[in-house]
């Protein structure tokens, strides 16, 4: 896993900024894996490269002091126009001074090595290609002053790259890293985490998860990688918007059927897609507590009115990576019927399965209905329908094994001894809050 992180200091204004008790978090809380040079990574399961892009001085006076008591090798991606100066580019962004050249050099004598961002931090595939060959080299005076090992690899300014840009960063340098459309199967445009003001350790757990199930082996590995969108899912229509006035499909009754039948006493249910709460009005008796989230306000009005003491429902989208940390609980059964209908790319994917890992008890399940897991809403690629089998090899990376109920209802169960993402911190608890 590769992060990126941008500017570190005791205030934060924007959500480009962490503080260094933050980053200090971060770094203990992945001390279980290797910390590496860009130059040494090679397994995204056991190996964390640390990455400050545009290098900030406030990076060079917060963060450098933690990274050294740490002991951990690091990487600064530098703007060869900015050294020294302010950011003046960095749009809606406070004021912030770049390091000078004895920052620079004290960083390179503190277990960090300094990259490329481009001269002047431009959207590459916006130019020429004589300016993108210009931009993508790095100064001979700066190679001079900082040799080998520094500037071997490259960052794309807001990670946005083309074949143009690609070609050049394969020719010019031994590796680069992008943000969203990075892929592990490219050294020259890797993945990176982008950490953000109010990314949690546990939040770091479940990224780590996310790049180890971008493949899966079947065919959606064909699908699409990153859809470039900060809000998951795909644009539905009307028809499928709201189920809070609909009644209970078949696939989902079956479902509610199958817990029934297995028992929900003192169990945590989550619903994703809440519906017409009637899953909740039929095991709040029994149930310990029931969650449910969905991302129509119709849907969670409705849920409030029925005043149903063990049963909270939040607006919150299952594919973001922060969900679990949102939720901050733990579930003895996920109920989602359909898990890939509204899909829009692998990456959110990922994120969905990994959060589900980190929100699972223990020997916990995910629920879902054949014919559920094979729709998808008509906007959508039809190709993101899947087979059970598919669902489960897209699962397995997750620490999730099949689990099949009837000859329609299927499950995913956390192994009890898994080796997936651990859990946010959390509690058991007596009923909604």
């Amino acid at each position: 896993m590769i992060l990126m992180y941008h500017k570190v200091d005791i205030v934060t204004p924007t959500m480009w900024w962490i503080a260094p008790a933050v980053l200090d978090e971060h770094l203990t809380s992945l001390s279980d894996r290797t910390f590496v040079h860009l130059d040494d990574y090679s397994s995204p399961e056991s190996q964390v490269v640390i990455t400050f892009d545009d290098a900030y001085e406030n990076v060079h006076r917060h963060a450098l002091p933690i990274l050294t008591a740490h002991n951990v090798p690091f990487e600064v991606f530098v703007i060869g126009n900015q050294v020294g100066r302010w950011n003046e580019f960095d749009t809606g962004e406070p004021p912030a001074k770049h390091m000078n050249l004895s920052q620079l050099d004290e960083v390179s004598r503190s277990g960090g090595r300094l990259q490329w961002h481009t001269r002047t931090h431009p959207n590459l595939p916006d130019l020429s290609d004589r300016e993108i060959e210009a931009e993508m080299t790095v100064p001979a005076e700066l190679r001079q002053r900082f040799p080998e090992p520094h500037f071997n690899w490259f960052s794309y300014p807001g990670g946005e790259l083309d074949g143009r840009s690609l070609d050049v960063a394969r020719r010019r340098f031994r590796g680069a890293v992008s943000v969203f459309q990075g892929t592990p199967a490219d050294r020259w445009r890797l993945n990176r985490v982008e950490v953000e003001r109010e990314t949690l350790a546990a939040d770091l757990a479940v990224s780590r998860q996310i790049e180890k199930g971008l493949r899966s082996g079947t065919r959606i590995d064909d699908l699409l990688l990153w859809c470039g969108r900060p809000d998951a899912g795909v644009d539905e229509t009307p028809e499928w918007q709201d189920w809070a006035d609909r009644e209970t499909t078949p696939d989902q009754g079956r479902i509610e059927d199958v817990l029934a039948h297995v028992g929900v006493r003192g169990r945590v249910l989550l619903h994703v897609g809440v519906g017409n709460s009637g899953l909740a009005q039929r095991f709040q008796a029994s149930a310990h507590a029931i969650d449910g989230i969905t991302i129509q306000e119709n849907e969670v009005r409705r849920s409030r009115l029925l005043g149903l003491s063990k049963y909270r429902v939040i607006a919150a989208n299952k594919y973001h990576s922060h969900l679990a940390s949102t939720l901050g609980r733990q579930y003895d059964y996920i109920i989602d019927n359909n898990p890939t209908s509204f899909c829009c790319c692998r990456r959110h994917l990922a994120a969905m399965l990994a959060n589900y890992s980190a929100m699972l008890t223990a020997g916990g399940t995910i629920v879902t209905d054949k014919v559920g897991l094979g729709w998808t809403s008509p906007p959508n690629d039809p190709r993101w329908g899947l087979t059970v089998n598919e669902w489960y090899a897209l699962a397995a990376p997750f620490g999730l094994t099949a689990a099949p109920y009837t000859d329609h209802v299927v499950g995913l169960r956390k192994e009890r001894q898994s080796t997936a993402t651990p859990a946010p911190q959390t509690q058991r608890v007596s009923g909604p809050t």
